[in-house]
C-alpha cells in the first residue's frame, strides 16, 4: 500500500496582495467594510511605490519608518501622513491576527506630532489624570460613560436607568448596554445602543448602586434631596472645573472624549464601519473623512481610485 506524503509549500505573499488577505479575520469571516479595504489599499499603494512590492514577511519597522520620512518630505500635513500610517497599522494588525504574518512591522512606528490636533481629543493619560482627581461618584460615572461609549452630550443626558441592560462576565465584571437618543442626520432624533465595559462599566455600576432614589428615570441626576435630570449646563460646569484644575487640558469637553473614543478604536485596528456605527454616524465615509483621511480631496481619491 502506497503512502501519500503531502508537502505544504509556503506561498510568497507580496505587499500588493496584503490588503485582500487582511480582509478575513482570525475566524475566516469577512467583518470589514469596502471603505476600510479602500483605505488600506490606498495606503499600501503609497507604501509599495516607495519600498517596492516586497514580500510582507521581509518588511521591517525600518521600511515603514523610512516611508513615513518620505511622506513627510512631501507637501502633506502630519494628519495626512498619520492617516496613511494608521491604515497600514490596521492592515498589518489584521494580518497578524489571522496568522498571515508573525510580527507587525508597523506596530513600533510612532505617529507624527500633530501641532493642533483636529479633531481635538483627550489622550488616555489625560483621561486617567482627570479620573484620578475626580472623587464624586456621579461625575466619575459621567466621565466613564463618555469615554467608553463615544456618545454625544445629548446622548449622555438621555441615558435612563430603565434603559440599561447589564450582563456579567464569568469573573463577575459588568458589561452595560445603554439605550440613548441623539440628534442624527438632518436634525432628527436617532435612538441607538452604546456600550461600556472594563473599569468604566465598574464606575457606572458604582454610581447605579449609590444613585439617590428619584422619580426621574434619568441615569444622571442633580441634587440629593429632590433629584432631577442632569442638564447640559451641569455637564458644562463639570468640564469648566476640570479645565480650571488642569490648565494644560484647555480642550477638555464631552466632544473631545468622543473624538478620543473614535481615534483609539481605529488605532487598535477596529473596522471603520463598526466604529462608525458605534459613533452613530450616517456612513463609514463620514467617519473616515473626520478620523482617517483628513483631506476631502484625498478621501475622494482614495475611495474612487481604481486600485
Amino acid at each position: 500500500m502506497k503512502t501519500i506524503t503531502q508537502t505544504w509549500i509556503q506561498t510568497k505573499i507580496t505587499l500588493t496582495q496584503a490588503p485582500s488577505l487582511a480582509v478575513p479575520n482570525q475566524h475566516g469571516l469577512t467583518n470589514i467594510s469596502p471603505a476600510t479595504i479602500k483605505w488600506m489599499t490606498y495606503a499600501t499603494t503609497r507604501l509599495t511605490r516607495h519600498i517596492g512590492n516586497l514580500e510582507i514577511n521581509t518588511i521591517t519597522p525600518n521600511h515603514i519608518a523610512d516611508w513615513q520620512q518620505h511622506e513627510m518630505s512631501r507637501p502633506i500635513t502630519p494628519n495626512t501622513a498619520n492617516s496613511y500610517l494608521r491604515a497600514i497599522k490596521v492592515m498589518f494588525t489584521r494580518l497578524q491576527r489571522n496568522s498571515t504574518i508573525g510580527t507587525n512591522p508597523a506596530q513600533p512606528i510612532d505617529y507624527w506630532p500633530e501641532p493642533t490636533p483636529t479633531p481635538k481629543s483627550i489622550s488616555p493619560a489625560h483621561y486617567h489624570t482627570i479620573l484620578a482627581t475626580t472623587t464624586n461618584p456621579r461625575n466619575r460615572a459621567i466621565l466613564a460613560a463618555l469615554w467608553s461609549t463615544g456618545c454625544r452630550l445629548g446622548g449622555l443626558i438621555s441615558m435612563r436607568i430603565d434603559k440599561i441592560q447589564t450582563t456579567h462576565t464569568d469573573a463577575g465584571q459588568p458589561h452595560h448596554a445603554l439605550y440613548i437618543t441623539e440628534k442624527g442626520k438632518n436634525g432628527k432624533q436617532k435612538p441607538r445602543w452604546v456600550y461600556s465595559k472594563g473599569m468604566e462599566a465598574i464606575i457606572i455600576q458604582t454610581w447605579l448602586n449609590t444613585r439617590p432614589a428619584s422619580r426621574t428615570p434619568a441615569l444622571f441626576t442633580i441634587g440629593s434631596k429632590k433629584p432631577r435630570p442632569l442638564t447640559k449646563t451641569a455637564v458644562s460646569h463639570l468640564f469648566h472645573t476640570i479645565r480650571q484644575n488642569n490648565p494644560n487640558l484647555i480642550h477638555a469637553n464631552p466632544h473631545a472624549f468622543r473624538h478620543a473614543f473614535a481615534i483609539r478604536n481605529l488605532d487598535t485596528g477596529r473596522d471603520i464601519a463598526l466604529v462608525s456605527q458605534w459613533l452613530g454616524h450616517h456612513s463609514p465615509e463620514y467617519t473616515a473623512k473626520i478620523y482617517a483621511i483628513r483631506s476631502e480631496e484625498e478621501l475622494r481619491r482614495a475611495y474612487f481610485s481604481q486600485l
